[in-house]
Parts: structure tokens; C-alpha cells; sequence
């Protein structure tokens, strides 16, 4: 962070670059970043961690999302830089990539690729699909077997068309999502506003 003298911040050069249109969709690329990166997650995840950890997990959160988000920026140079192109004009890369590539370590890059893809087929989609199924039913009379129809058909009808259309969808979804996302949390704080020094008080001891 302190090497890229804290990039993931400097807001003047985000949107200079966003809007250089000779690197081409900048745009889409972002909100498929942030597609992948805020989920249920960031709802979920954070849940879970003040349940296990109490209201201090919120600080370590905070002070390690700032230091960390440099991460992101440098994962996605390293793909940038060693990803392929195929005969059809898709360009592949990611972690597996850059570490086979970069690395040149080959094995590694293969064992982490087959991790990932475990990973993704027994258990990030599974956590998603189950966290998001039982808010619905939670509050909705709906079949669980209905919703997870659904949720297979929208994704089903979304990857088929490729990466352009994964990024098409991404540029319509993600902000949308982003502006219910922190509109909800305003309102959350709002309707609060009396208990924000205590619960600050009480994270910070």
C-alpha cells in the first residue's frame, strides 16, 4: 500500500482512467471486479464474524479491508499482464495464470486452479445459492427448490453468452446493487442515529 503510495485511494486518477476510452471498457472491467468481490459476503460474512467475535471483529474489519484493498488492485495487473488470448478473441488469466506465468511454477498454478474449481462447484456458489434462499424464505412463502430454479436459470442465462455478456450484466447489476446496498445501510444508521456513540464505544473497547 505504502510502495503504490496508497493508489486504491487516490480518487483523481480512478476517474482519469476511468474515462480514458483507449484502454478500452475501464468501466465494465470495474464493475465485474466488484461484481466478484461484493456479495453475500460482505452481508453474511460480516454477520458471522460479530457473532463469533463480537463487536471488535467491526474494527479489524475496517483496518484490515483499508490495508488489504491494494490486493485486489495488484490482482488484477498480474492478470492483465499474463493473460492469453484464444483463437476466437477471449482472453483468459487469473491467479492460475500469473503464478504459472509470473511464478513459473507450474504445479502450484495447477493445484490452485483445481482448488478454486472444487471450490466454486462444492462451495462458494453453494454458500451464495443456501445464504440467499433462506433470507427469501425467511420472509416469503416460496419454495426453496422454486428459488434455486430461478437463481440457475439467471445464471444459466447470463455465462452462456461469454465474458462480454458476463461484463454487459455486471454494468447493469453491480451499480444497482451497490446504491441498494449502502441506501439500505444509510437507513439502518439513520433510523439509529441515538445508539451510534455507544455501539462506536463499544467496538472500539
Amino acid at each position: 500500500m505504502f510502495k503504490l503510495k496508497f493508489l486504491p485511494f487516490n480518487f483523481k486518477r480512478i476517474k482519469k482512467e476511468l474515462k480514458d476510452k483507449k484502454k478500452g471498457s475501464m468501466m465494465g472491467a470495474l464493475f465485474l471486479s466488484l461484481g466478484g468481490r461484493i456479495g453475500v459476503g460482505s452481508i453474511a460474512g460480516v454477520g458471522l464474524a460479530i457473532y463469533i467475535g463480537g463487536a471488535g471483529s467491526i474494527f479489524w474489519l475496517f483496518l484490515f479491508s483499508f490495508l488489504s484493498s491494494i490486493l485486489s488492485f495488484c490482482e488484477v495487473v498480474m492478470s492483465n499482464k499474463y493473460k492469453e488470448k484464444d483463437k476466437d478473441g477471449f482472453y483468459y488469466g487469473g491467479p492460475s495464470y500469473y503464478i504459472k506465468k509470473g511464478l513459473g511454477v507450474k504445479k502450484i498454478s495447477y493445484l490452485y486452479a483445481l482448488i478454486l474449481l472444487f471450490c466454486y462447484i462444492f462451495g462458494f456458489t453453494g454458500i451464495q445459492a443456501n445464504t440467499i434462499t433462506l433470507s427469501m424464505i425467511s420472509y416469503f412463502p416460496i419454495s426453496k427448490y422454486l428459488i434455486a430454479f430461478f437463481l440457475c436459470l439467471i445464471v444459466l442465462f447470463i455465462i452462456i453468452g461469454g465474458s462480454k455478456k458476463i461484463m454487459k450484466y455486471s454494468y447493469i447489476l453491480v451499480p444497482f446493487m451497490a446504491i441498494l446496498y449502502i441506501g439500505t445501510c444509510i437507513i439502518i444508521i439513520i433510523l439509529n442515529i441515538t445508539k451510534l456513540p455507544s455501539i462506536i464505544e463499544i467496538i472500539i473497547k
